[in-house]
């Protein structure tokens, strides 16, 4: 049994972005765990979130639903096609 599905480490994996972004807003320079970053990274990582793509088996809305409310970015039911994967990441970068 797992002790984390996938919509419950979205859900961390945003929380840890956002307490970065607030403490990068709060003390420029420096990371959230207190170490020293260079400025430019901080610049260049600041508002770039991590892609979640749900690569799962469950295709009910209900589950898609849920998977784009606990931070997911693209949602994709199996069996999966790479074109398909190609594509939704292309839209995903043009629309960023």
């Amino acid at each position: 049994m797992p002790i984390l599905d996938g919509f419950g480490a979205s859900r961390q994996i945003r929380t840890i972005e956002s307490s970065r972004r607030n403490a990068a807003a709060e003390s420029p320079g420096v990371e959230a765990s207190g170490t020293d970053v260079k400025e430019s990274d901080v610049k260049k990582y600041e508002h770039r979130p991590a892609l979640i793509i749900a690569l799962t088996g469950l295709a009910s809305t209900q589950d898609q639903s849920e998977a784009l409310s606990s931070g997911i970015d693209l949602f994709l039911t199996k069996p999966v096609a790479f074109k398909e994967v190609g594509k939704l990441l292309d839209n995903w970068e043009a629309n960023r």
